[in-house]
């Protein structure tokens, strides 16, 4: 299955063909499978495109705050400024 994503022609770089990066959706979930699949993956995709960015979808702060130690990804989708703007911008209290 590594070799699917990070061999020849895989899925990492395959697809950065024509796209500046990839967004990737549950990465604690890949995480508790395989704790080094994004050191693995930013390693492979940094050799090939440089310039490509890579993004988290990381919800918990704990998560995501290891998510951007540089090994990994380039940034996180930050859920908690969009939860304190939906805060901000309506008329009654936002809960969680």
């Amino acid at each position: 299955m590594l070799n699917y994503w990070f061999g020849p022609n895989g899925v990492a770089t395959y697809w950065l063909a024509g796209a500046d990066g990839w967004r990737i959706d549950v990465v604690p979930d890949i995480v508790g499978v395989n704790p080094t699949f994004f050191e693995t993956f930013r390693t492979v995709v940094k050799t090939s495109y440089p310039d490509a960015m890579l993004f988290s979808e990381t919800w918990g702060e704990d998560d995501a705050k290891f998510r951007l130690l540089g090994d990994e990804f380039d940034s996180t989708m930050n859920y908690r400024f969009r939860k304190a703007m939906l805060g901000f911008m309506r008329a009654t209290r936002l809960e969680r």
